[in-house]
């Protein structure tokens, strides 16, 4: 488009192009000149045609008939040289007003005429429609195309159409086809109009124009576009902003049109007076829904429009909603974007600047926010003046956004928000608390980017107490989704297309989805993302409240468990992680099993890296600069723990209470979970994790298979002995003998400290200390005491809490078992002798001479718990008993030679030597039995174990080792299956079970029992049902005398019997060293 093409359309008289050179400068001005003159000499004789045209009858009208009768007679005159008088009173709630030129429309004989004939000689006069065909040549010049500026209107005729706008503006009178279109809208919507107010009945349209009919829409949709272009076409706006025009934008804005002046009005915002600045708030209200009705806009982002938003539907403000998804994208014009920030910082604050919030949002306003229903539906409170309790509608509705019912509403705050996230401008309480703080802070930080929050986030320590506040309120939103959450939205586009593109937005779970993929395939991250990812995970890590879907599932368990862990100073110190480690302690206490998994997530998070856990990382920065200073952050846990000994009391403390967290489950113990992956997968894949019960199964398998790989079992060990040392590690020991600690060993708790006390008694006096008051312990208690025996003696090293009790005894009795590094050789070598001693007991003896002839121990514990039982010849067994010495004497001979070819695998030679030597004594002598341990036969003394060992051997060994597990796994069943009745009928948590079950309480509540009888009942009622029907129909088992029947005899022969005993098999010792 040529800039006089533009002058010319627009009527512009002050803007011209640059010249290309003087020669050129000086046609086109010669040119200029030429035609000013031209048009001037047209509108002379226009003006003189009008002035000598008769003036006719004055006609009123007041019916759609009379309407059109009297234009009809005006254009007629008009052709005739005469003008007619038409003055409307179509609409009783606005004064009369004169039609203009008497039809409704620009003057046909007047500057227009050439224009008319040129473009809208097809077009019928009268009633805007002459108007309107020239108002679209003037915007198609204004606008351009494909092909450059449309054709061009002269100056005078442009200002003739405008002056015609202008005058239809001020009164619905004066405006015909709005005024016949509109009754019946205008009775229902404005009735309540006073005709005093000028422009008053239009104003009430313009405000109610979504709720209008077909044509009357249209007609105001035009109306509004017209005030869009043109100012003084808003009554209303035009007397309430002259002065500040003149004031501020008379000298800068020479041509008014396409939404100059109003722009520059808003940009001028803070030194508008107070009735000027309500007007234009109205009217960009009413303008809000349609970017056809915003000019400035429309033409700034043409080209952005037709590039990303093409075949997009208008109204709803639905091409804006386009606009803005796409505005910081590559390719996007940059005065479109200054545009529409200016538009969502105008939204982001007054929410009737949103047609979307304005016209789906009134329940939802009207509910959570205080404003009566009345006063929200009202003229005056959609298109009244703007106050302050607006901004209070707009921080509601975004505050309680989990609360809106309206779906249409919920959407569009959402996205109210997530534009205040992007930019600090947008969220105005952030931005008015810190705005010194960014001053000083983050100055080199680009303006209205996320990368202001990350910055005021990195310096958090330094923000005064009001930014503090309002940007943890703005953090713990940004964690809700990802929408929000502009630093990772940012920082991961391509992974989050590719791991996460079918997440369902809310509840923070594609961040969560983007945390896992991060960790499992973290080769697929860039750098970029991956520190995102870890920005986050320490500031959810700060603070639960940072952390959406913890606090939600948490909410009833942090009320019960953790009442007072924030203290009465919550809001001001943000409550730290002391809730998230309140929340830690009492995990095995937590009754939601989605608080566990988030509790859970939590505390895995801790593990992954360090720093998510503020008060470890604090106390232990100089330990790790010092101690791990090239250590990869996710093995500094691992680093601290080998050097606890040299660690800080502080960081010992912290590091100490860190290991007991995570004794809860193998999740939170990556080098074993690392190590035992495929063992785990093995033997405990039905295991659920939790109350370290995986942890738990490995221990209790490896001494009974052969498959566990070295790896494995020297992570196993290391941590058994860990376990022992410090009972607070065992998880399920931990938490079933809490109440027996408390009674019988409050001395030593004292000394070896609790969760609250880290520092002290790691040498095992609790552990030690609970053997000692076996007898008195409770059944739960009990049996982890005894599994923690049997492992401890399993993975037997000398000097082990309580295990030590036997270190005597092993050198003693058992001097090779205890050279050798075979996992279990030392638990069946003493269990050997315990069965000896038992079975003499039994038999009035003590060890008799049938030891020396091999047997085998019973089933261990271990085996029990996987489920395995392991038969064998018990000592004192008969020799002609089931399988025959012979059977017994090749078992031997077998495993002997295999415990010899494993030790010759690992190298061993030596000891290999000495296996082989201490076989064949026993083969010579009879004194050795199968773990290579001399016991005396008939003609040697007997030996006996130290009364300290027996105790031990007793809870470690007992004698029905299953009594003790079978009714905790049944319990266990019956509980699980109880649970699941429970969360299938919608009954509450506890209503046919008890709780405390696995504790050794009684298992079914009251209900429960009412509810099983009532089950067994009806099953006995059903089977008695199903036999009278088969009875009936089949007649078994009544009187089958009428129907035939042959009777066959068959001798039954006796077949032999084979008798022998089920064959055994013990399973080989491992190798762990």
């Amino acid at each position: 488009m040529t800039e006089e093409a533009a002058v010319t359309a627009t009527g512009a008289t002050g803007a011209k192009a640059a010249p290309v050179d003087e020669e050129a400068a000086g046609d086109e001005e010669a040119a200029g000149e030429e035609e000013a003159a031209a048009e001037e000499e047209a509108a002379a004789e226009a003006e003189a045609g009008e002035a000598g045209e008769a003036e006719g009858p004055e006609v009123v009208v007041q019916s759609d008939a009379e309407v059109a009768a009297a234009v009809q007679q005006a254009i007629e005159a008009r052709q005739q040289g005469k003008r007619t008088k038409v003055v409307s009173k179509l609409v009783a709630q606005a004064k009369p007003a004169a039609v203009p030129g008497g039809l409704g429309d620009v003057p046909i004989n007047g500057t227009c005429k050439t224009a008319i004939q040129q473009f809208c000689r097809k077009v019928k006069p009268g009633e805007r429609r002459l108007a309107n065909c020239l108002l679209e040549q003037m915007r198609a010049a204004a606008d351009g195309g494909p092909d450059g500026a449309g054709p061009r209107l002269s100056a005078s005729c442009a200002r003739d159409v405008y002056q015609f706008l202008e005058a239809i503006s001020a009164n619905v009178n004066a405006n015909l086809p709005i005024a016949r279109a509109c009754a019946k809208d205008i009775k229902q919507h404005c009735s309540h109009v006073s005709p005093d107010e000028e422009g008053g009945v239009l104003s009430c349209l313009r405000t109610k124009r979504p709720e209008l009919r077909g044509r009357c829409k249209a007609l105001v949709f035009e109306l509004e576009q017209d005030a869009s272009d043109d100012y003084r076409a808003d009554k209303p706006l035009l007397a309430r902003c002259t002065a500040d025009i003149s004031r501020l934008c008379s000298q800068h804005i020479q041509d008014p049109h396409g939404g100059e002046m109003q722009q520059c009005l808003m940009s001028q915002e803070g030194s508008l007076s107070w009735v000027c600045r309500m007007e234009l708030y109205r009217e960009e209200m009413e303008q809000s829904d349609d970017l056809r009705l915003s000019l400035g806009l429309m033409r700034a982002c043409m080209d952005s429009k037709q590039k990303f938003c093409e075949g997009v539907a208008p109204g709803e403000s639905n091409t804006k909603d386009c606009l803005e998804l796409h505005m910081y994208e590559e390719g996007f014009g940059e005065k479109c974007t200054a545009r529409l920030e200016e538009l969502i910082a105008h939204r982001s604050k007054w929410f009737r600047m949103d047609s979307v919030i304005r016209t789906h949002c009134v329940d939802d306003i009207t509910r959570l926010c205080g404003v009566a229903r009345e006063r929200a539906e009202s003229v005056d409170f959609l298109a009244g003046p703007v106050t302050m309790d607006e901004e209070a509608v707009s921080r509601c509705l975004q505050d309680r956004r989990e609360e809106l019912q309206d779906p249409a509403c919920a959407r569009r705050v959402h996205l109210v928000v997530a534009a205040t996230f992007r930019d600090m401008r947008y969220n105005h309480p952030l931005a008015e608390a810190c705005t010194e703080d960014r001053d000083t802070l983050c100055a080199g930080e680009l303006l209205g980017s996320a990368s202001v929050v990350r910055c005021l986030g990195r310096q958090r320590d330094r923000l005064t107490d009001k930014c503090a506040a309002m940007l943890f309120d703005t953090e713990a939103a940004m964690a809700e989704d990802i929408t929000f959450n502009w630093p990772l939205k940012e920082a991961c586009p391509g992974e989050l297309r590719r791991h996460c593109d079918g997440v369902v937005h809310g509840r923070g779970r594609v961040i969560r989805c983007l945390q896992d993929a991060a960790e499992e395939h973290p080769t697929q991250f860039g750098e970029r993302c991956l520190e995102a990812v870890k920005a986050h995970e320490q500031s959810s890590a700060s603070d639960y409240r940072l952390n959406p879907r913890l606090r939600k599932a948490c909410r009833d368990d942090m009320a019960r468990l953790c009442p007072h862990a924030c203290g009465a100073l919550e809001r001001k110190t943000g409550c730290g992680s002391s809730m998230l480690r309140c929340l830690s302690e009492w995990v095995g206490s937590i009754e939601s099993e989605e608080c566990q998994a988030e509790v859970g997530y939590y505390q895995k998070m801790q593990v992954r890296h360090y720093r998510n856990d503020l008060a470890l990382a604090e106390a232990c920065r100089e330990d790790v600069d010092k101690l791990c200073v090239d250590v990869p952050e996710d093995e500094i846990l691992a680093c601290l723990h080998r050097n606890r000994t040299a660690l800080s009391d502080a960081c010992r403390f912290e590091e100490t209470r860190m290991d007991v967290m995570q004794s809860a489950s193998i999740e939170l113990r990556p080098a074993i979970a690392a190590a035992c992956m495929e063992e785990r997968r093995a033997h405990c894949a039905e295991v659920r994790p939790g109350r370290s019960a995986v942890l738990n199964c490995l221990l209790m398998t490896a001494a009974n298979s052969l498959d566990f790989s070295s790896a494995c079992i020297d992570a196993l060990d290391q941590f058994q002995e860990r376990r022992l040392k410090d009972h607070r590690l065992d998880f399920q020991l931990r938490i079933d003998c809490q109440e027996d600690t408390e009674q019988h060993c409050s001395q030593a708790a004292a000394a070896a400290g609790s969760v609250h006390d880290m520092l002290k008694g790691l040498g095992g006096d609790v552990f030690t200390c609970l053997l000692g008051a076996y007898a008195q312990l409770r059944r739960a208690c009990a049996m982890q005491v005894s599994r923690a025996a049997l492992t401890g003696l399993e993975f037997y090293r000398p000097n082990l809490p309580g295990v030590s009790e036997c270190d005597a005894d092993a050198e003693r009795l058992c001097p090779h078992s205890s050279s050798l590094p075979v996992l279990g050789v030392m638990r069946d070598c003493l269990h050997t002798f315990l069965d000896a001693e038992r079975e003499g007991e039994a038999g009035g003896s003590g060890v008799s001479s049938g030891a020396s002839q091999g047997q085998t121990s019973e089933p261990s514990a271990g085996a029990e718990n996987a489920g395995e039982q392991e038969e064998g010849t018990r000592v004192g067994e008969p020799e002609g008993g089931d399988g025959g010495e012979g059977e017994e004497q090749a078992d031997e001979e077998q495993e002997g030679e295999a415990r010899l070819l494993l030790l010759q695998e690992d190298g061993d030679a030596e000891q290999a030597g000495d296996v082989a030597d201490d076989d064949n004594m026993a083969e010579e002598g009879g004194m050795v039995d199968e773990g290579g341990v001399a016991v005396s036969d008939g003609d040697h003394p007997e030996v006996h174990l130290s009364p300290q060992c027996r105790a031990f051997l007793e809870v470690a060994l007992p004698t029905d080792p299953y009594a003790l597990f079978s009714d905790s796994v049944t319990a266990a069943g019956v509980l699980t299956h109880l649970e699941s009745v429970e969360a299938g009928l919608g009954l509450p948590h506890g209503t046919l079970h008890n709780p405390d079950a696995e504790k050794g309480h009684e298992v079914l509540t009251l209900t429960g029992w009412v509810a099983l009888v009532g089950l067994f009942a009806l099953v006995t009622v059903l089977v008695a049902l199903g036999v009278f029907v088969v009875r009936r129909y089949t007649g078994l088992g009544g009187n089958t005398s009428s129907r035939g029947y042959t009777l066959v005899l068959k001798h039954e022969t006796e077949l032999p019997t084979t008798t022998g005993g089920p064959s055994s098999q013990r399973s080989l010792p491992r190798r762990y060293g």
